[in-house]
């Protein structure tokens, strides 16, 4: 009796096994983005493998299905189980934030009251009047936050530079280097046959390029992450802004200081006006596509600075709470010795502060929403090649 109980308890193991495989070779194969069929191929090296170093584990092998019928089924298990998790989370959740990368057909019931927020990415940036956020603004009960992804916002506002004459010539001599494998003396023939130093303008607007491009690539750095608040990623680009204004400023006076590849060239040969103009145009830019957390600066800084935070000039439901709260010792003591989230769940309870509670939550539903798009966005293009600065300056 007792081997008969063995017996079956060690199959069915195996066959838990087998499932669990199976879901999880699914769940990579569609990740990957590879095609369905793809299942009985590691199936058949998953044989090959035991065979030779673990011939006990052959069984759970052969119980494992991998035919692109079962991937398919497994792969939307998944998705419906995901799907049900969210819906479960969202539920639970009092506030939520919504990430739209890229416009799809699915349809997906929300809870207009909870929504706080609204992001979408680069992909989904449609029409001003007509796009998925505008649409969505106008059937909530109540104004939300709304604002296109930060980082998507910065790539777009560098198409203003209107350097396309260099980069071409750029990524065309990288490719060819590349492609042939050049050596240092063979790169500096191809160059000068290239007519590329005998052209200053041109190799002026590649210095300007790439210096401009290591400020953008440094606020880009700054952007990025999953801990970062809204108001912290909009703290990096004003100071990104007042950059662009003391750069412009050094430039009409023909100082190129903070640019150090620039400095380089020969001053009578840079057209410091033209370059002057380039960055009035960028940071023209960056501040219209940056417009819509302007709209939220007083929100934004009773949340990141309550003490800090003049109880006069918060909106007439925040006042009395705040009052309180900036005459309490220990919540001053616990503001200075935490962060932001820590304070906000563990010292200002609903109870005693639940307009500011609310207020809080609001913002903190909108911690992740640039990072899952652009995280989304990196995983989707991380084996593309792509053109750095430090390669710009090597040419």
């Amino acid at each position: 009796m007792i081997g008969q109980q063995s017996f079956f308890k060690a199959a069915n193991q195996s066959s838990e096994a087998a499932a669990k495989v199976s879901f999880l070779i699914a769940a990579t194969i569609s990740k990957r983005g590879k095609p369905l069929f793809d299942g009985e191929f590691v199936k058949d090296c998953l044989s090959i493998f035991t065979s030779v170093a673990c011939p006990d584990q052959k069984l759970v092998v052969e119980k494992t299905s991998l035919s692109h019928q079962t991937i398919a089924r497994r792969v939307d298990d998944l998705a419906f189980d995901i799907q049900n998790s969210v819906v479960k989370r969202r539920n639970a959740c009092q506030f939520y934030s919504l990430v739209l990368n890229e416009s799809t057909d699915v349809k997906f019931d929300l809870l207009e009251d909870r929504l706080c927020g609204l992001t979408d990415g680069a992909p989904a940036m449609i029409v001003k009047h007509n796009g998925f956020i505008s649409l969505m603004l106008k059937s909530m009960p109540r104004e939300g936050i709304k604002h296109h992804c930060i980082i998507h916002q910065e790539l777009l506002c560098v198409k203003t530079l209107e350097m396309k004459h260099v980069m071409e010539k750029v990524v065309s001599a990288v490719n060819f280097i590349r492609s042939k494998g050049l050596n240092l003396r063979h790169i500096q023939a191809f160059l000068t046959e290239a007519n590329f130093r005998d052209d200053n303008e041109w190799l002026n607007d590649l210095a300007f390029l790439v210096d401009i491009t290591k400020f953008l690539a440094d606020m880009n750095v700054k952007l990025q992450g999953k801990d970062q608040f809204v108001h912290k990623l909009y703290e990096h680009v004003q100071a990104f802004i007042q950059k662009l204004e003391l750069i412009q400023k050094q430039l009409i006076l023909k100082k190129a200081i903070h640019f150090t590849t620039l400095c380089t060239r020969h001053a009578e040969t840079v057209n410091h006006e033209k370059y002057s103009a380039l960055i009035g145009s960028l940071r023209d830019e960056v501040k219209q596509r940056f417009a819509d957390f302007r709209e939220h600066c007083g929100e934004l800084k009773l949340f990141a600075d309550l003490f800090g935070t003049d109880a006069t000039d918060v909106p007439d439901m925040f006042q009395l709470e705040l009052s309180e709260l900036q005459n309490d010792s220990d919540m001053k003591k616990a503001f200075t010795e935490h962060d932001l989230l820590t304070f906000h769940n563990g010292y200002v309870p609903a109870v005693s502060y639940p307009i500011l509670s609310k207020h809080a939550l609001r913002f903190i539903a909108l911690l992740s929403g640039t990072y899952c798009c652009t995280a989304f966005k990196n995983e989707k293009h991380q084996n593309k090649i792509k053109v750095t600065p430090d390669r710009w300056t090597s040419i």
